[in-house]
């Protein structure tokens, strides 16, 4: 991974990278171990980082707390105010997906106290389609219903939200 991060000027983040423990955690360890080497590569190189966390808050916030001059997006983050607010302290965005569409989602809370600042739109492709189209494959062209979603949480205008999202994303990873 450092070989390629060395000789390829065009990688401008590490990623998806993290913790994942729905399927077991037999290799909880492992997991935690490589994390760590991959966000040590991040804060060598002023990379920032793509977290994909899976019933694994805790120890993600944990080890992201080692890091603090690692930043990155917090990937199809879909979980409370209160845990937004501590990625967002460690200099996270968040990464918004389709599930801000979905009926049962309470992530809409999320969006209404973070605002626009801390938010950058995503898909999960295949997974996480938004509304409409939840059941088909997903893909980047369906970007516009979750920005759609995020300017009527927000009271404001999809250009708006596809302004600063794109601002934000640009930002994240010292896009020209």
């Amino acid at each position: 991974m450092e070989e390629q991060i060395k000789s390829n000027k065009k990688i401008v983040g590490i990623g998806e990278i993290g913790l994942d423990y729905h399927y077991g955690k037999e290799d909880i360890i492992e997991q935690k171990e490589l994390f760590e080497k991959q966000l040590k590569l991040a804060e060598k190189y002023n990379l920032p980082v793509v977290i994909h966390t899976r019933d694994a808050t805790f120890d993600t916030i944990e080890i992201l707390k080692k890091y603090p001059r690692v930043r990155g997006d917090i990937h199809c983050f879909s979980g409370s105010v209160e845990t937004a607010r501590i990625y967002i302290s460690l200099g996270y965005m968040l990464g918004i997906g389709g599930v801000v569409t979905f009926k049962n989602s309470n992530l809409y809370k999320v969006v209404e106290n973070v605002g626009l600042d801390h938010i950058i739109l995503e898909t999960d492709s295949p997974y996480l389609t938004p509304v409409p189209h939840r059941g088909e494959k997903n893909s980047s062209k369906y970007i516009p219903l979750i920005a759609k979603r995020i300017a009527e949480i927000l009271d404001v205008s999809i250009e708006e939200v596809s302004k600063k999202t794109l601002a934000n994303t640009y930002k994240l990873f010292d896009l020209k």
